[in-house]
């Protein structure tokens, strides 16, 4: 028989490095976290989403590290498209940089056109929904006390995001409760004598607490009066009562 003798250590103990990959969602999410720390937001108030793959143009050796972490450099704070410089670290070695392009966008609480709306027309709770929509541009989040009731400027298309700029204001920029043309409630106040118009034509848009010009649609003559509530107006003068009854 052959004899041979085996010389080296009594035991051999082997390390396992676990490899891990990098993936296109590790740089969306690093992406986001920069976003949301730039733009001052909850992470779960925007939404990044990148251009192109960046990963799987890596090479195998930057997508296999040990240790492997990505970060991101916004090149610029907004929403829309970002460019951005990804960095591929393996522990503290930095292995590559590489240039993104990311779809940026905020989450806002719209109102939104149900069906197309036409000019001058008051929008009704059914022509309008308020929902939540991830946007790339900013946009008004109005509320219903803001949309429904009033007029819009100009025709509003079906699935629009209504803006603060379609719907009507007065001159002074408030909620238009008195339209012109319309008939009002007018109330002559002379001292304590009061004196209701029964035919008073508003001759402009008003907004609360502004005094706006009416026709007595009677006799023809042009008043100021202030508005206090919908449909409603107040003249405030100093008369007698001879004055006060040609308003009758």
């Amino acid at each position: 028989s052959t004899e041979f003798e085996l010389k080296g250590p009594p035991s051999l103990t082997a390390q396992y490095m676990e490899v891990k990959a990098v993936t296109d969602a590790d740089v969306e999410q690093a992406a986001l976290k920069a976003m949301s720390e730039l733009m001052n937001l909850e992470s779960g108030d925007i939404r990044v989403n990148l251009r192109n793959p960046v990963v799987q143009g890596l090479g195998e050796p930057l997508r296999q590290l040990t240790e492997p972490r990505v970060e991101v450099q916004p090149q610029r704070n907004g929403l829309g498209l970002v460019p951005m410089q990804v960095q591929i670290w393996d522990g503290d070695d930095l292995k590559k940089t590489v240039p993104v392009t990311c779809d940026v966008r905020r989450r806002y609480r719209v109102a939104k056109a149900v069906v197309s709306l036409s000019r001058d027309q008051p929008v009704t709770f059914q022509q309008v929904a308020f929902e939540t929509q991830y946007l790339d541009k900013p946009v008004d989040q109005l509320t219903s006390d803001q949309v429904v009731g009033r007029s819009v400027r100009f025709g509003v298309p079906a699935g629009s995001v209504i803006q603060m700029k379609d719907i009507k204001t007065s001159a002074t920029g408030g909620q238009i409760i008195v339209k012109k043309g319309s008939f009002v409630a007018a109330t002559v106040r002379a001292g304590r004598l009061r004196v209701s118009l029964r035919d008073a034509e508003a001759m402009q848009d008003g907004a609360l607490g502004e005094s706006i010009r009416l026709r007595n649609r009677q006799t023809g003559e042009t008043i100021v009066g202030e508005v206090v509530g919908y449909g409603r107006v107040v003249v405030r003068t100093y008369m007698n009562s001879e004055n006060a009854q040609e308003f009758r």
